[in-house]
């Protein structure tokens, strides 16, 4: 210590003092070093503890420099000094470690606790030269002990004061705690362990079994226990109770760790209760028939707007699709003339597989705000995706809109559905465009700001119109909108919010009447470490062959996809259901290579299908495929191919290929 006298080198065995004093002095610089580094204060005392010769008070204590004999003045309390005296006497006669717990006098003034502990140091003759010693600061664990026993104090003050009889358990069941009324009520019968004896020591015999049960199921569950029931008083006579405990859990982990219950005497209200149950039966014959005619209003209500949310969600289904059936049904008439030109025919089939494509794309999004969309999360960077998106957008939004991009120097990762966050970031920026009335600003803001707490914020900012408050809590709603008819469907704010929850995200909108508004989605924030180069996509393979078992339930698409796989060059067996595939699967399994399976289906699902024939075909490859992706979503796939509907012929293709693969 920097504060402490030098010592004469002690003469060892194997040299003088000269060979040792470079290994004391590093071992000393490494011991400064330690005493730094920690919170604990050093002290040195003479032999018979007259003169404190050093301390190094760690910010505890105050620093003693020079040799100080006012020491037990100084730094021990006054009402503590007899006992340190004591047991210093004792380590001095004794000559063995000293060590007590006392208050000291901190380095600010004030008083505080230390446990302090000195060893003796010996020279070659056996004899005491100093005695070296820390003191630890535990000033916080004696008033943090001083405040559990005050609260234990004040609660048994409490507890034996209330009328009521109280008591306490362990998860266990095991008693921790009785109040003076329980002693009272009970006598000894009351003095059991745990609650099972309770129950059958101290209630009714009608009434113990359902008592013990119902705490038990309490105890498993974690909700609240309460139950009345007949205890029985020392006196051997029974009084109706009800009790009732409050589970108490960890604040950390939200473990259960005690039960605190009360027994509340309610036997006179079960006396009153038996003279007026004729009363009260009439009056609920009353009751109920008020009850009735306001649950008819209800229902009746709650229909309309059942009707009236109906509505809103068909009339801007049906709008969206008789707009893409229109075309498909025109070019499909079209191209049944026979005088149609190649060409034309061609450009007619491109125009119905692309407006099959944005029927699909309508879908995803009724998915994405009912929160059922199947998500591909894969891990990329935000700025430059948002930048991307932005340079594809200010052709879109027109000259007069200005887009402006703020991104971190440093790339932030997340991981989502990138082709849903294209989506979503999409349909802020054209809401943006349309509140601006097709000229103003619009502003697209990347912020790292969070990521410390784990998120990434993604804020695009107009100086448009603003959104009315009343309207902010509709804005989210499906098929709503504030635009005039025509101008929007009311699902971009749907997706946008479907998509940022399915994502673990969160999303807000701050806005201000005639100064614009902001949309900030957060989205988790995580490391570059899964982030996946693109990969160009597979070319289907070029022959297929092969026996596949259709199991589907709807008979078109059932024969539909057996017309389509023949023309590939499968041959194919039809199922209606699971059972019957199963039938035909024992009958020739020899003779099937693949099963395509619906996986919404009467009966078994095509997910019970598939573990079933894992388990009794493991070699049988299997692909799932629903138009549900709830379906998907909501079960345990165990390593299934999976195809979502709609799907093209290459995508049908490239699945069999990925199952038929040697797993």
């Amino acid at each position: 210590m920097s504060n402490s006298r030098s010592q004469p080198d002690a003469v060892s065995a194997s040299g003088g003092p000269q060979r040792s004093s470079g290994a004391v002095f590093d071992s000393e610089l490494r011991f400064r070093a330690l005493v730094t580094a920690s919170s604990t204060s050093v002290y040195r005392m003479s032999p018979d503890w007259q003169e404190l010769r050093a301390l190094s008070g760690q910010g505890f204590l105050e620093d003693t420099a020079h040799p100080s004999r006012n020491w037990l003045q100084k730094y021990i309390a006054e009402e503590d000094r007899p006992k340190v005296l004591a047991a210093i006497a004792t380590a001095i006669a004794e000559q063995r470690i000293f060590e007590l717990e006392h208050r000291v006098r901190l380095q600010g003034g004030g008083f505080g606790w230390t446990l302090s502990r000195a060893v003796p140091i010996f020279d070659e003759e056996g004899q005491v030269i100093e005695w070296f010693g820390a003191a630890v600061d535990i000033t916080r664990q004696h008033e943090t002990l001083a405040r559990l026993r005050e609260s234990e104090a004040a609660f048994k003050t409490i507890a034996d004061t209330v009328p009521q009889l109280v008591w306490v358990t362990d998860q266990g069941g095991q008693f921790a705690f009785f109040n003076q009324r329980w002693r009272d009520y009970f006598g000894p019968a009351g003095q059991v362990a745990d609650f099972a004896s309770f129950a059958h020591g101290c209630l009714h015999p009608d009434d113990s079994l359902a008592a013990e049960a119902a705490f038990t199921q309490a105890r498993a569950s974690g909700v609240i226990y309460e139950g009345e029931y007949r205890l029985r008083q020392h006196d051997g006579s029974y009084r109706w109770f009800m009790l009732r405990a409050q589970p108490y859990r960890d604040p950390d982990s939200g473990a259960l760790l005690r039960w605190y219950g009360t027994a509340v005497d309610v036997h006179d209200r079960h006396s009153t209760e038996a003279r007026l149950r004729s009363f009260n039966e009439e009056l609920e014959v009353q009751v109920q028939a008020g009850s009735r005619e306001l649950q008819a209003a209800e229902a009746q209500m709650r229909q309309m707007q059942k009707l009236e949310a109906i509505g809103q969600l068909t009339g801007g289904v049906a709008h969206d699709f008789n707009n893409l059936l229109t075309v498909i049904r025109n070019s499909a008439e079209l191209m049944r003339r026979k005088t149609l030109a190649p060409e034309r025919q061609q450009r007619y089939l491109d125009a119905i597989l692309d407006t099959a494509d944005r029927a699909a794309k309508l879908t995803s999004q009724l998915l994405a705000f009912a929160r059922r969309q199947a998500l591909r999360p894969q891990v990329f960077a935000v700025g430059p995706q948002v930048e991307q998106i932005a340079g594809m957008l200010r052709s879109l939004v027109g000259a007069r809109v200005q887009i402006n991009v703020q991104v971190p120097g440093q790339d932030s990762y997340v991981e989502a559905d990138l082709n849903q966050f294209e989506i979503a970031l999409v349909n802020l920026v054209v809401n943006a465009r349309d509140a601006t009335h097709d000229q103003g600003n619009i502003t697209i803001c990347v912020s790292p700001a969070s990521l410390a707490e784990g998120w990434i914020e993604i804020a695009v900012g107009d100086d448009g119109h603003g959104i009315a408050a009343t309207d902010l809590e509709r804005i989210f709603d499906p098929f709503y909108t504030t635009k005039a008819q025509g101008k929007g469907t009311g699902l971009g704010l749907s997706q946008v919010k479907g998509f940022v929850h399915q994502s673990g995200g969160s999303l807000q909108v701050r806005s201000t009447l005639g100064k614009g508004s902001t949309f900030i989605v957060s989205l988790p924030a995580v490391s570059a470490a899964g982030v996946v180069t693109p990969e160009l996509p597979a070319q289907a393979p070029a022959h297929t062959n092969g026996h596949v078992l259709v199991v589907e339930d709807n008979i078109q698409v059932r024969e539909f996809t057996a017309t389509l796989l023949e023309d590939m060059g499968y041959t194919t067996s039809l199922a209606h259901n699971a059972e019957a595939a199963l039938a035909l699967l024992e009958a020739g399994r020899e003779h099937i290579d693949v099963v395509l399976a619906d996986v919404v289906m009467p009966g078994m699902s095509g997910i019970e299908l598939a573990r079933f024939v894992r388990h009794r075909w493991p070699e049988l490859p299997l692909v799932l495929t629903s138009g549900y992706s709830q379906a998907l979503i909501g079960d345990d796939p165990q390593g299934f191919e999976l195809l979502g509907k709609p799907y093209s012929v290459d995508q049908l293709l490239r699945a069999f290929e990925t199952a038929i693969k040697p797993r």
